[in-house]
C-alpha cells in the first residue's frame, strides 16, 4: 500500500510508513468484517472510544452505524464537519457572552477541530495591562502559540479574553479555565519582556547585526542585501520623482527587526514589528509605514502596500531576491521553489499592474543588476534574460 505522504515515518519494527502509529483498523461491508492487513495491522470491527472519557474498545456493528456507535458508546464525534460546526457555535455563544465577537478564522478552526474528539469550549480572560502591547503580538501569542480564539469588541479592538477548546468535559471547569489562563499569562509575559527589551535598542543600531545573518552563501549576508536595497530603493524613488532619502532610509531599516527577540519568537511578525520599533525610534511616518508594508503581498489575494514608498521597497526587495538567486542557480523547478521566487515575481506583477505603475520589468531588472555590480557582485547577461523570461 502506498500513501502519498510528504513525510512518512516508521513505527516499531515494521517497515510500513505512516504519519502516526496505526493501532487498529476497521474495515466493514455492511455488518461483515472484511479481512485484510494494512500497515501491518489486521482489520476488525472494533474501534476505540474517547481517549479520556471512554477509553475502551467500541464495537462497530455496521458501516452505516459507525458514527452512531462511536458517539453513543465511545463519546467520539467522528464527523469532522459536525465537530467543526459544534466548535463554531460554541465560540459564537461564548464570544457573545463576553460582550464581543470571535474573529473568523477558518484555518485555526480546522486545526482545532482536528485536535479534539468531542469539543468543549471555555471562556478565559487575561490581564487588561497586556492590551498595551501591539494587537498583532497578542494575537500571535493567543492564536499561534496556544491555538486559542481571540475576541474583539464592536470597534474591532482586541478584548482581554479568549476561547479555548478542550477535548474533555471536566467536573471542575473552573480549574481547567484557570490552567489555560495561567499558561497564556506566561506566554504574554514573555512577549511583554521581548517588547520592552527590543525597544531599548534602536533599529539603526541593529543594522550591523545583519552581517551575522546569511541571505545566501553566494550573495552574502542580509547586511549586504540591505546595502543593495538602499541603492535600489533610492534609484526607484528618483525614477518616480520621489524623495530618495526616505526610500533609502526605509530600505536601510527594513530588515533590522529580524534581529529582535520578538521576531525571533514570532517570525510572521517581521515587518510589522519593524514598523512599531521605527515609530518608537522617532523615524518619519513614511519610513515606518514602508517597513511595515514591504513584505506585502505575502500570498495570493493579499493586500498591496498602501504607500508609494512601501511599494518601492516591496519591488526592490523582491527584484533583488529574484536577480540574485537566479544568478546563484536557485531558479524554481516544477516541484521546488525554496526561496518562494514565484510568489516574489507574482507580487511584482501585481504591484505594477494593480497600482498602474509605469515601469518595465526589464528596467527594474537592470536597476537591480546595477546595484549588485556596484556592490562588487557582477551579474551575467544570462541572469538578466532568465529573470525577465521568468
Amino acid at each position: 500500500m502506498h500513501c502519498p505522504l510528504q513525510k512518512g515515518k516508521r513505527w516499531g519494527s515494521s517497515d510500513a510508513e505512516f504519519v502516526r502509529p496505526v493501532h487498529w483498523l476497521v474495515v466493514l461491508h455492511g455488518s461483515k468484517t472484511i479481512p485484510c492487513r494494512l500497515l501491518d495491522v489486521v482489520s476488525g470491527n472494533r474501534s476505540s472510544g474517547h481517549r479520556f472519557m471512554a477509553r475502551h474498545p467500541v464495537r462497530i456493528r455496521s458501516a452505516s452505524s459507525y458514527e452512531t456507535d462511536l458517539k453513543s458508546d465511545g463519546q467520539v464525534i467522528a464527523d469532522f464537519a459536525v465537530r467543526r460546526d459544534m466548535i463554531s457555535r460554541q465560540i459564537t455563544r461564548l464570544a457573545k457572552q463576553a460582550g464581543g465577537s470571535a474573529v473568523d478564522d477558518p484555518e485555526l478552526l480546522d486545526l482545532v477541530t482536528g485536535l479534539v474528539e468531542k469539543p468543549y469550549s471555555l471562556l478565559g480572560r487575561f490581564d487588561v495591562s497586556f492590551v498595551q502591547m501591539p494587537s498583532e503580538v497578542l494575537v500571535a501569542s493567543i492564536r499561534d502559540h496556544q491555538k486559542y480564539f481571540h475576541i474583539v469588541d464592536e470597534q474591532g479592538a482586541l478584548m482581554p479574553c479568549f476561547i479555548a477548546v478542550s477535548n474533555i468535559r471536566s467536573k471542575q471547569p473552573a480549574r481547567v479555565r484557570q490552567g489555560n489562563e495561567r499558561v497564556l499569562r506566561a506566554r504574554l509575559s514573555d512577549a511583554r519582556f521581548f517588547w520592552d527589551h527590543d525597544r531599548r535598542t534602536r533599529l539603526e543600531s541593529r543594522v550591523a547585526d545583519l552581517e551575522n545573518v546569511t541571505f545566501h552563501h553566494r550573495l552574502g549576508s542580509l547586511y549586504d542585501k540591505t546595502l543593495r536595497l538602499e541603492v535600489l530603493a533610492g534609484r526607484l524613488a528618483q525614477h518616480f520623482g520621489l524623495d530618495p532619502s526616505l526610500s533609502s532610509r526605509a530600505a536601510r531599516l527594513c530588515k533590522a527587526d529580524l534581529t529582535t527577540d520578538m521576531v525571533g519568537e514570532f517570525p510572521k511578525l517581521q515587518g510589522t514589528m519593524g514598523r512599531y520599533y521605527a515609530d518608537h525610534d522617532g523615524e518619519r511616518r513614511a519610513v515606518s509605514q514602508a517597513i511595515g508594508e514591504h513584505y506585502l503581498p505575502q500570498q495570493a489575494g493579499d493586500s498591496l502596500p498602501g504607500s508609494r514608498i512601501g511599494r518601492i521597497l516591496s519591488l526592490a526587495d523582491r527584484i533583488d531576491s529574484l536577480v540574485g538567486l537566479f544568478s546563484a542557480g536557485e531558479e524554481p523547478t516544477g516541484d521546488r521553489d525554496p526561496y518562494a521566487l514565484r510568489r516574489a515575481a507574482l507580487g511584482i506583477i501585481r504591484i505594477l499592474v494593480e497600482k498602474k505603475i509605469d515601469l518595465a520589468i526589464t528596467t527594474l531588472i537592470d536597476m537591480s543588476v546595477d546595484a549588485y555590480q556596484q556592490a562588487s557582485c557582477p551579474i551575467e547577461q544570462d541572469t538578466r534574460s532568465g529573470s525577465a523570461h521568468f
